[in-house]
């Protein structure tokens, strides 16, 4: 896994930079809401470093891994400004692009290096329409020229050129908080996108190993509303013939600030081959043996102080909402028993999430077991 990011650089120029006005009109484009706590926020925009000579970074989830969004945001800024400004993007350490913008003087220039990620490079560079805002055109022509284990790792050459900072062009919003000299504005979601729908449980098709001998898991979301109080059950042939005993489960979930909830739980997996061991923090299931409506057999238990969270990404910028998707992942670990012969296929097993203010809102994921 690479390194993805964005951030835009803004030269002092002759008119006054003002952070704070850059930051509202940022976040004016969505559902956002100022607040003072960091912990509490779904978006932050942080412009810095205070202490910066010549160009001015400013960073944010709103343009972050949005490289047209990025560079519409550069141009605004050059206009208003009157200077020049350099979008830097990231994408996964493969291909590293700056786009630079003078709008009063009619500049759109390009340099990249790399190959970019999904299909088509957005544009080819012309390093020679630099010419006039760095002091050696050809020195940056060699730096684009050269082969990066890491697509960043070109900034290291350009950053002299440019007359950039050690490390600034590699800035991200992750790394650039009060503690880093720079000034951050913090936002949250002001209503959510579910309108309403009450909690409705997805699975994570990416997501789920289930084997036996170490603790298993399976992925869901939630794409609606918030609730509270969870229902879990495990199901199919693998439970009716008999072939399979849940022992344990447990739900693993996040609260608001990315941390787990619940208790912390010591459990084993399987990885390259080798059961490890590790301790996580979770919510217990206590299962009991049940028999369904329709004749299938199955273990059921309930974890009524989980906290659904509400998803509210659809007024969020598209990288926060991604970040958020994943992050908020909900996983139900649990430990298979094997009950028939080694080389018998025990047969499916069905797990299912369900929220108990909306039971209809179910999820489940259907899987074969593997050794």
């Amino acid at each position: 896994m690479g390194y993805s990011y964005s951030n835009i650089q803004l030269k002092k120029g002759s008119l006054p930079i003002d952070p704070e006005k850059i930051a509202e009109k940022l976040a004016a484009e969505y559902r956002l809401k100022r607040t003072e706590s960091r912990d509490d926020a779904d978006v932050t925009v942080a412009i810095g470093p205070e202490n910066a000579d010549l160009w001015i970074t400013i960073v944010s989830e709103i343009f972050d891994e949005d490289l047209e969004k990025s560079c519409s945001i550069a141009k605004a800024l050059s206009e208003e400004y009157r200077t020049e400004a350099i979008a830097i993007s990231c994408f996964d350490s493969d291909y590293l692009c700056l786009n630079l913008l003078d709008v009063q003087n009619n500049v759109d220039a390009w340099a990249a290096c790399g190959c970019f990620p999904e299909g088509k490079a957005p544009r080819r560079s012309n390093i020679a329409a630099w010419k006039a805002y760095i002091p050696d055109v050809e020195a940056m022509r060699r730096v684009m020229r050269e082969h990066y284990d890491f697509a960043e790792e070109c900034l290291g050459g350009l950053e002299e050129i440019l007359l950039l900072p050690e490390a600034q062009g590699q800035v991200c919003v992750d790394f650039a908080g009060p503690e880093q000299g720079y000034r951050c504005w913090y936002y949250t979601a002001e209503t959510a996108g579910t309108s309403g729908t009450p909690t409705t449980i997805r699975p994570a098709s990416y997501s789920r190993n289930i084997g036996f001998d170490w603790y298993s898991y399976a992925g869901f979301h939630n794409i609606a509303a918030a609730s509270r109080g969870a229902g879990v059950l495990f199901s199919g042939k693998a439970v009716t013939s008999g072939n399979v005993d849940i022992r344990e489960a447990w739900i693993e979930i996040k609260d608001k600030r990315g941390k787990l909830t619940g208790v912390p739980i010591e459990w084993k997996y399987k990885y390259q081959g080798r059961i490890e061991n590790r301790i996580c923090t979770g919510n217990p299931v206590e299962l009991k043996k049940v028999t369904l409506s329709d004749g299938e057999q199955g273990f059921y238990g309930e974890a009524p102080d989980v906290r659904f969270l509400e998803t509210n990404w659809d007024g969020l910028p598209m990288s926060k909402a991604r970040r958020m998707y994943y992050d908020r992942e909900i996983l139900i670990r649990f430990y298979a028993i094997r009950k028939c012969p080694e080389g018998v296929s025990p047969g499916s097993l069905k797990v299912t999430l369900i929220p108990l203010q909306n039971p209809e809102g179910r999820g489940t994921h259907e899987a074969e077991f593997r050794d």
